[in-house]
């Protein structure tokens, strides 16, 4: 008598964009990683409305590249936080094991979890240029002029940082 077994070799894997998909929404979709993004999308936001009263007030000078370094600064130490979650978030939230069943290509889970990374970097640094945008055409709009000097190379830092 031959024991029955479950041949899997003919279905298809899993694709790449799922992957990174499924790492997305795991990334948000806990309460640490929804409040860790929040945090720092409003850390940004006082911060830069801070510097902008301050500024406004001293009747000092900014410049747009002024406000972009502020967020620079203040994501430089949450973005790495953020980093580490995504890719510890499988082992926190109990879903390694599901995510071994699925896809025991680890290669492809872990260069989800990195391009996700990165993903959420560019939508952070994304949303500090808005900000502080916004925060430029409001010093325009209080003192009657604007300076939208921005440093390529401070710029070039942030991304890497």
């Amino acid at each position: 008598m031959t024991a029955a077994t479950l041949d899997l070799s003919g279905t298809p894997a899993i694709p790449f964009h799922r992957l990174v998909r499924v790492e997305l929404r795991k990334s948000y979709d806990t309460r640490a990683g929804f409040w860790l993004l929040a945090v720092i999308g409003l850390l940004v936001l006082a911060a830069e409305i801070i510097v902008l009263a301050v500024v406004t007030t001293q009747d000092e000078a900014i410049a747009f590249g002024d406000f972009i370094g502020t967020a620079a600064f203040l994501t430089s130490f949450l973005l790495p936080v953020l980093g580490i979650m995504v890719l510890t978030s499988e082992w926190s939230q109990r879903t390694a094991m599901v995510t071994f069943a699925l896809e025991p290509r680890r290669p492809l889970v872990i260069g989800a979890k990195a391009l996700v990374g990165v993903l959420l970097t560019l939508a952070t640094v994304a949303v500090s240029i808005v900000i502080g945008l916004v925060c430029n055409l409001l010093y325009g709009l209080i003192e009657g002029h604007v300076d939208w000097t921005f440093g390529w190379s401070d710029f070039a830092a942030f991304l890497i940082t």
